[in-house]
């Protein structure tokens, strides 16, 4: 039996420490009702590497899945590269991109 997913939340915290999130380090000392409350509802992933640790690369590595910090500058997604959010579009499931960066919006929405 297959399932169809048609709704994906992502949260992307790239500056933010798992072992402070009690969801995931429940000792930590940290209170982050909200999140646990989410990530109780949700897929938590215990083994992400990026490829990247600023965050603008972090996020290209995650969209992508590209890990090409140490031979791309800092930069947008290409015009040739389909992030994620393509195939789950095409998979029909809504995307949505909240962001403080004003740049990503633009480039995602248009891939």
């Amino acid at each position: 039996m297959e399932t169809k997913v048609d709704r994906v939340v992502l949260v992307l915290l790239d500056s933010l420490n798992r072992h402070m999130l009690s969801a995931y380090a429940p000792d930590c000392g940290v209170d982050t009702p909200n999140l646990d409350r989410l990530a109780a509802r949700g897929r938590r992933f215990m083994r992400h590497y990026s490829g990247s640790l600023p965050c603008i690369p972090a996020r290209h590595d995650l969209l992508c899945g590209a890990l090409d910090f140490l031979w791309k500058p800092w930069g947008s997604i290409e015009q040739w590269e389909r992030p994620i959010t393509h195939y789950l579009r095409q998979a029909g499931v809504m995307t949505q991109l909240i962001t403080d960066q004003l740049l990503w919006t633009a480039i995602v929405y248009v891939s």
